[in-house]
């Protein structure tokens, strides 16, 4: 039996990013207040009922255009894998590593990485450090400021 169906588009949408929610609430003559309580607002208000800071990192690099992905490395899960073309970046996410454990946690997948592409820890953290070349980047200062993590 053969069927026959309309044609049809598929349309790829995301929620606003943090940059484009910051313009919407300027635009709109709303306060906008300090990024860590405004993004804490778009964690709550901004598209998804109820988001993960990994989810609003792959949705914010679905948006910017790179194919994202979770990965394993041996028993140890890499948050997200992020390709643009031909090049790589490995992503962890955590709201904060203010913890030793925690921090250590964030970091461990990375010590199994063997190439050179470029890692990247999120938080919402304001002290950021570098650690074994791991570029620890505030997350809402990143989005807000429409970071990428590879050049486009």
């Amino acid at each position: 039996m053969t069927k026959l169906t309309g044609r049809h588009m598929e349309f790829e949408l995301f929620t606003l990013s943090f940059d484009e929610y910051l313009g919407m609430k300027g635009f709109l003559g709303k306060p906008v207040s300090e990024r860590r309580a405004e993004f804490e607002e778009y964690l709550r208000y901004g598209g998804f009922p109820v988001r993960s800071l990994e989810n609003v990192l792959y949705v914010y690099l679905r948006s910017c255009g790179y194919r994202v992905s979770v990965g394993r490395i041996g028993k140890l899960e890499c948050n997200l894998i992020c390709r643009r073309r031909d090049d790589y970046s490995y992503v962890q996410v955590a709201m904060t590593i203010a913890d030793r454990a925690v921090e250590d946690r964030e970091y461990r997948p990375f010590t199994y990485i063997r190439d050179n592409y470029p890692q990247y820890l999120f938080t919402l953290d304001p002290l950021l450090q570098r650690r074994d070349g791991v570029r620890h980047l505030n997350l809402a200062d990143f989005m807000a400021e429409e970071g990428e993590l590879l050049t486009p």
